[in-house]
């Protein structure tokens, strides 16, 4: 079984073995993934929930590269 926690800390637990998510960016885009509940988000939509507004990088083909690798995707 595979259990999420987002509130708190966020945490996935396989078979209550805890997962691990990676960096902060991973674990807030993992999040925002989960709390979407299966609807596809949008790259400004994830650049806006992983980081803060000083830092985030206007939408584009590279903020839509680094969420693709954050997600493991190739």
């Amino acid at each position: 079984m595979i259990r999420f926690e987002v509130l708190g800390p966020v945490v996935v637990r396989r078979d209550g073995v805890e997962v691990p998510l990676g960096p902060p960016q991973h674990r807030a885009l993992f999040a925002a993934l989960v709390l979407a509940r299966g609807v596809p988000l949008s790259v400004a939509t994830l650049t806006a929930e992983i980081w803060d507004a000083r830092h985030r990088p206007a939408p584009s083909r590279s903020s839509a590269s680094t969420c693709t690798s954050y997600a493991g995707c190739r």
